[in-house]
């Protein structure tokens, strides 16, 4: 069984709403923040404050273990900045990224999952920054995402704002992290433990933080939980200090493609945009989504001969693409994994003349489709509108909402799709 990244994190998600509503009720002991932790991350701070110009790697592991079910998946980020305002977070691989550039005139916000920026004036120096302007609830999701971190590095508050809500900060020994000498302080922030390792030696930076799922998670909901663990470590890897770090991290080039919005929060909860595929079409030609950008809405129909609500819809998005075309409404039905002369016979034999794509799995995998027929509409700007898994009855009604530029956001309800209307 696979567990996407997005799945993962909204099951993540639910879990953590679950339990801060729980937390809210709980009396909240006084801090207990132990003096040499105190003066550690002090001097750590004070060091980071010194530094003009540093680079970093940073890698996000997660293992989740559900029962006999693994996975888990891992995000690369560089952070850079050389002072007095030039500042880069930038996102380089993995799933649900964000950037956060500074080039001197102006902070840049990128959200490659949503294909969407936001800009504001650039602050006159790193401890001006405030990396997260709107709702931070809203913008970092959940209470520990990578990125939560920053507040380490920049922004006008230092210590009280690594110190804000710390309920526990205490000194655990050293150990040897990458072969250098590192102080281990377990932190409490609000609710959330981790462990932070800094450097013993000079420079003192952060060498490692391990947010501590599995503790957070279970208090209070063992039932839900049993069988499940995660594991999440974040390690910042080859330093470079007050040496040559290269502009370019700092000249951010917006796609072309991306779209502004007005706000950070605004650029988060846009439409995600619909992955990118060339497929040949079996009447000639081929399909390119890109190309259909700007011109046509488009509907992807996930199906195949033996499924029997596949093969009843058909004729029903036949003539909705029929009444619907002169607005721009174009159909591609990807067959999943059955022969040309299969699909031919079924099509001639029935009357039906849709725009048909062989697809081998690799379209349906990369729109995490798990059963047939599962529809996807996307906008003429190229982002998803709607998922449909099984057949709606009222899908023609839900068609005309995105073509009219009406946002339309999948209901739980169009998710509880019976065996009976969901083959495969």
């Amino acid at each position: 069984m696979y567990l996407s990244p997005r799945v993962v994190l909204v099951f993540l998600s639910s879990l953590l709403l679950i339990q801060s509503v729980s937390s809210q009720t709980d009396p909240k002991p006084d801090p207990i923040i132990d003096d040499k932790a105190r003066q550690i991350v002090a001097d750590s701070i004070k060091a980071i404050r010194k530094i003009d110009s540093a680079k970093v790697e940073i890698i996000s592991k997660v293992s989740v273990k559900m029962g006999d079910v693994e996975d888990g998946y891992q995000k690369l980020y560089v952070l850079a900045w050389k002072r007095p305002n030039l500042f880069a977070w930038r996102f380089i691989e993995g799933n649900e990224g964000l950037s956060v550039v500074s080039d001197g005139k102006n902070l840049t916000w990128y959200v490659p999952s949503t294909d969407s920026y936001a800009q504001a004036p650039a602050p006159a120096s790193i401890t001006e920054l405030t990396v997260f302007p709107d709702d931070e609830n809203i913008v970092r999701g959940i209470p520990n995402p990578e990125w939560v971190y920053l507040d380490f590095f920049a922004g006008p508050e230092g210590l009280d704002a690594f110190l804000k809500n710390a309920s526990i900060m205490a000194y655990a020994g050293d150990e040897k992290i990458n072969d250098r000498d590192a102080h281990r302080i377990e932190l409490t922030r609000g609710d959330f433990p981790y462990t932070i390792w800094i450097a013993a030696d000079d420079p003192q930076v952060p060498l490692r933080i391990q947010p501590n799922w599995n503790e957070f998670v279970g208090r209070g909901q063992e039932a839900q939980t049993e069988g499940m663990s995660i594991e999440n470590t974040i390690s910042f890897d080859g330093w470079v200090i007050d040496d040559s770090v290269d502009p370019d991290l700092f000249a951010f080039d917006i796609p072309k493609s991306a779209r502004k919005a007005d706000s950070l929060t605004n650029a988060i909860s846009m439409p995600p945009l619909a992955p990118d595929f060339v497929i040949p079409l079996m009447d000639g030609g081929e399909f390119s989504l890109s190309k259909m950008r700007g011109k046509n809405y488009v509907i992807l129909d996930f199906w195949a001969t033996w499924c029997p609500p596949c093969r009843a819809s058909m004729p029903i998005m036949e003539k909705i693409a029929e009444k619907y075309k002169d607005k721009g409404l174009y159909i591609l039905s990807l067959n999943q994994q059955e022969t040309a002369s299969k699909v031919t016979q079924f099509l001639e034999s029935n009357g039906f003349s849709p725009n048909v794509a062989l697809d081998d799995g690799a379209i349906s995998q990369l729109y995490e489709v798990t059963g047939f027929p599962t529809f996807v509409l996307i906008d003429k700007d190229g982002m998803i509108r709607d998922y449909i898994p099984g057949f709606d009855p009222d899908i023609e009604k839900r068609i005309v909402k995105m073509m009219s530029g009406e946002e339309k956001e999948p209901s739980e309800e169009n998710e509880t799709q019976t065996s009976e209307t969901k083959e495969g």
